[in-house]
């Protein structure tokens, strides 16, 4: 699943389409509330996190492309993609779903294809990635996308 976003009235082909599959959107979003809460309130944050159409106008995406733009340059969104990555290596394994993490699950730990037989899997949290490179690319779009909503 991905989380499509169109510019309401484009100005450049840029602004037009910005795609982000679910993994990659969530801290993409995130961070775009926490940098600018009072353009992504709760509500819209909730909305944003759904294909429902949620988005904001075009004064507001620019004004979320000059915070953004800000924050890379003043080193904060580098910053926070550093914490994000040592808060994610923190992060204790999970139990393997697929045998229960000891032998009584659907397979024995030995032949668990998921978990290679030790019982746990990757925390589910890692598969969501953070990175300023991903930040920059949303700004471009939003300066040109002439507002924008989440499909």
């Amino acid at each position: 699943m991905g989380m499509d976003v169109s510019g309401v009235n484009p100005v450049s082909e840029t602004g037009d389409y910005f795609r982000n599959n679910c993994w990659w959107w969530r801290p993409l979003w995130q961070y775009c509330h926490n940098v600018a809460p009072d353009l992504i309130d709760e509500d819209l944050f909730i909305s944003g996190g759904y294909n429902d159409g949620a988005g904001l106008n075009a004064k507001d995406a620019v004004k979320l492309a000059i915070i953004l733009e800000t924050k890379i340059a003043d080193g904060h969104t580098k910053h926070y993609q550093n914490e994000y990555e040592l808060y994610l290596e923190s992060l204790p394994n999970d139990e393997c779903g697929r045998c229960n993490g000891n032998n009584r699950g659907y397979n024995k730990k030995k032949e668990c294809k998921s978990c290679d037989g030790t019982g746990e899997t990757e925390n589910f949290s890692k598969w969501y990635p953070f990175d300023v490179e991903n930040v920059k690319e949303f700004a471009k779009f939003l300066i040109d996308s002439g507002g924008f909503k989440i499909w």
